[in-house]
């Protein structure tokens, strides 16, 4: 019953693990000085890799990324529940 979704995400989930590898040496910035949760440039390319495979394999789903459910905040959209 879940077949689709586990093909995508185990696609997706190999694409990431790729750009991370590809990434080791880029530097890591900070989100906020007060944090202690890095966030790079490809976190947030790969946040952006994944919502748009989800997107085009499933485009009835909502999809809410945790480096970009900030500006949800902004939108007058209904409440989700978000993990990590």
């Amino acid at each position: 019953a879940w077949r689709a979704e586990v093909q995508v995400a185990v696609r997706l989930a190999v694409d990431c693990g790729k750009a991370m590898r590809d990434c080791l040496q880029k530097k890591v910035v900070w989100k906020d000085d007060s944090s202690i949760d890095p966030v790079t440039a490809t976190d947030k390319e790969n946040e952006q890799r994944v919502i748009a495979g989800l997107r085009a394999a499933f485009p009835t789903h909502e999809i809410i990324g945790e480096e970009s459910a900030a500006a949800r905040a902004q939108q007058q959209l209904p409440p989700a529940t978000l993990t990590d």
